[in-house]
């Protein structure tokens, strides 16, 4: 999948750490350890990240009682051979956001999963965010799963990748509140790409800009 998505990593390793020395709230890391006996051990692994310290880790029981993990580094090829490990820090956001879809991916193919996304292409090229929809589609006709995500990106629109009734607007109205509309109430052909109509304000669910000449007048007194 790192290869699929571009990310320029040529592999992943782990370091072993202590598990105690992972800067999180020691409940945190009791529930973890809690959680993790309940399953099968040989079966069952967590990732979690640390976002203050912009790092990932791999948590496990051994030995049938006690929680290890492993710190994710990234592996890139440099000039004249071998390569070089990464910090999550040095990654840059897009390639982040990757790494955290990956497992996402992995679950979601599990079956009877719902994940929801906010603003899912933070950091990401448009090709990127189109292939995984297009992935995901391709090959969930068998899979249980739902993935719910908000986004700005028309490029979405395609009716290539989704169906009108997933896609769904969000329209703010005068007095503050959201309401929510399906494209699926409007009546488009099929085969329609409805990206500029979307743009125009035919679906609703776009900025309602104020007067430029007002800005411009504001200015000017200033």
């Amino acid at each position: 999948m790192l290869e699929f998505f571009d990310t320029g990593i040529d592999g992943i390793e782990l370091m072993d750490v202590d598990f105690n020395q992972i800067d999180l709230p020691s409940e945190i890391k009791e529930d973890i350890e809690i959680d993790l006996l309940r399953e099968k051990p040989e079966e069952t692994c967590l990732l979690i990240s640390n976002l203050q310290g912009d790092e990932y880790y791999i948590i496990s029981i051994v030995d049938g009682s006690k929680a290890q993990a492993w710190l994710l580094k990234t592996k890139h090829r440099v000039a004249g051979g071998g390569y070089k490990l990464f910090d999550l820090k040095d990654e840059s956001n897009g390639t982040k956001t990757i790494l955290g879809l990956i497992p996402l991916i992995i679950d979601f193919f599990n079956g009877g999963k719902v994940f929801v996304i906010d603003e899912i292409e933070s950091s990401l090229h448009p090709n990127l965010i189109r292939a995984f929809f297009e992935f995901l589609s391709d090959q969930c006709e068998n899979t249980n799963s739902q993935l719910i995500v908000s986004s700005h990106k028309e490029t979405l629109l395609s009716h290539k990748i989704l169906r009108k009734d997933a896609v769904w607007f969000a329209d703010k109205v005068k007095e503050g509140a959201t309401s929510l509309h399906s494209l699926e109430d409007y009546k488009v052909d099929f085969d329609k790409e409805v990206t500029d109509d979307y743009l125009l304000g035919r679906y609703k669910g776009i900025p309602n800009l104020g007067n430029w000449n007002h800005l411009q007048e504001m200015r000017q007194n200033n």
